[in-house]
Parts: structure tokens; C-alpha cells; sequence
């Protein structure tokens, strides 16, 4: 699942409100691989890949901030053995299915 799947337009992303943001941001790294870890340093920038270049920043500056929500609301967690890496947290896991189910009721 990509960010842009999710939220189409520069203007939707902008005018997101950081919960449902940071949601879609959460629902897209819990359908990433699997056996692929998270780096946490371009998260992103990797998010943000799918959209045509003339976002600019200001888009990946809402990203970014969405990554740190996450952070914050203990959704996303450091991985202790490797620090440059992150993982859902069971409180992520969580929230991500909760996220997704709504995404499928709302459709």
C-alpha cells in the first residue's frame, strides 16, 4: 500500500488533519514487507516517492511531522538493537488494523 493510494492530491495531504495523516502513514509501514526493515533516516522521503515532484517540501514536511506524531503517541518505536531502524509497536499494530478497517468502512 502507497501514501498516494491513500491520499491522493497535495491538497488533501496539506489539509489532512494529523490523525488521519499520521494514520494513512501508519497503515502504509504495516503492509510494507515484512522482512524489510523500517529506516527511520528518509522514511520520509520514501513515503513521499509516489508523488509527482512538485509537491515540495511542504508535503514532506507534513510527512515528516506525521512520523514524529507516531513517535510521540508511542505508535512507532525505535528498534533497540538497531538504533537507524523502527517498528510498529503493539499499540501500532493495533491502531494500524483499526485504521484499516475504517479505510474499508469509509470506501
Amino acid at each position: 500500500m502507497k501514501l498516494e493510494d491513500l491520499i491522493a492530491t497535495e491538497d488533501e495531504l496539506l489539509n489532512a488533519t494529523m490523525e488521519k495523516l499520521a494514520n494513512n502513514v501508519l497503515l502504509c509501514l504495516s503492509k510494507g514487507n515484512k522482512s524489510v526493515p523500517i529506516r527511520r533516516r528518509g522514511l520520509a522521503g520514501r513515503l513521499v516517492m509516489g508523488y509527482p515532484q512538485e509537491f515540495g517540501k511542504r508535503c514532506l514536511y507534513a510527512i515528516e511531522e506525521s512520523i514524529m506524531y507516531l513517535e510521540h503517541q508511542m505508535l512507532i518505536g525505535i528498534d533497540p538493537d538497531e538504533r537507524e531502524f523502527v517498528f510498529l509497536t503493539r499499540k501500532g499494530q493495533q491502531q494500524a488494523i483499526a485504521a484499516e478497517k475504517e479505510l474499508l468502512v469509509s470506501a
